[in-house]
């Protein structure tokens, strides 16, 4: 009897024991994933870009944790409102010029374009995913309403620039009318889901603790927040949401999920054969009279 004893209790110590090896693999994997998606990436600015030849002027703001941050406004005479233009994951202002110029050009608005934490000209040691950057993006239309009371303001986000926008949802924001969003992810778990699964070909669950570990210590929340589905639940605002139908960056799905989620107006737009933040791109013609029909109807 003590030596079957002995055996079920070597058994479960040596159980636990690969159980401990194999969490700790798992959590300093997941440590590693967050460096890699949420690692700051700067890069030179394209001075060819529409944006960077025209009349813009530079604004300053230090947000609630102190990081100063930097955006561009593009004035225009007698504005009917202000397009703000946030840009995706290692992206920045400038090179949302493509947008600020087909906005510009097509629409009586002036423009302002925030570089998001840790890009272009912003202070910030990490990517903020959105979930973070809907606060610095409150600040700036705080700024603005301040600037110009009377003035209309309509949100566009790109990629996880449209992932802010869905954050923004359920926020009270003043002068903001409209929000669109072009290939926005869903939930910040989905996303980083997706992005694990085409590096490592596993989901992210046997990484999370790891990963959500390193996000909470660094950036001050934890994964499960950051959820576009339950704000767009709750929208406040008249929405437009532009998926890539063969999106491999974020998976269509999660926009007709946010579609379907959204309790405001709400409207779909999308291109057939497109890939990711590609709709303007490959049918512009459209994209801009679907745009003008939706900015007609709310604003």
């Amino acid at each position: 009897m003590m030596k079957i004893k002995t055996k079920l209790t070597l058994g479960f110590v040596g159980t636990a024991a690969v159980s401990l090896v194999v969490f700790d693999k798992c959590r300093k994997a997941g440590q590693q994933l967050f460096d890699r998606a949420f690692s700051t990436k700067k890069r030179e600015v394209d001075e060819r870009c529409w944006l960077y030849q025209s009349p813009y002027e530079t604004y300053r703001l230090n947000n609630k944790e102190g990081l100063s941050l930097t955006g561009y406004y593009v004035p225009k005479e007698n504005p009917d409102f202000t397009f703000v233009i946030i840009h995706g994951y290692h992206g920045d202002a400038f090179r949302m010029s493509d947008y600020a110029k087909a906005f510009y050009e097509n629409f009586n608005c002036d423009l302002f374009l925030p570089d998001l934490r840790g890009h272009g000209q912003s202070e910030g040691e990490f990517v903020g995913y959105g979930w973070q950057d809907k606060e610095d993006v409150k600040e700036w239309v705080k700024m603005l309403s301040e600037l110009h009371p009377n003035r209309k303001l309509v949100l566009f986000g790109l990629s996880m620039g449209g992932g802010t926008v869905n954050f923004l949802a359920n926020q009270d924001m003043p002068n903001v009318k409209i929000l669109i969003e072009d290939c926005g992810y869903s939930t910040l778990y989905q996303e980083l889901d997706f992005q694990c699964r085409l590096e490592t070909k596993l989901p992210l669950w046997p990484f999370y603790y790891g990963v959500n570990q390193e996000v909470r210590k660094y950036c001050g929340y934890q994964i499960s927040e950051a959820n576009g589905l339950e704000a767009v639940g709750k929208a406040k605002y008249p929405m437009l949401f532009i998926p890539g139908l063969n999106d491999d960056v974020v998976p269509t799905k999660m926009v007709f999920d946010l579609y379907n989620t959204c309790t405001s107006e709400k409207q779909m737009f999308f291109v057939k054969d497109t890939g990711h933040a590609a709709s303007l791109k490959n049918s512009y013609k459209a994209y801009i009279e679907t745009m003008a029909e939706f900015l007609k109807e709310h604003l």
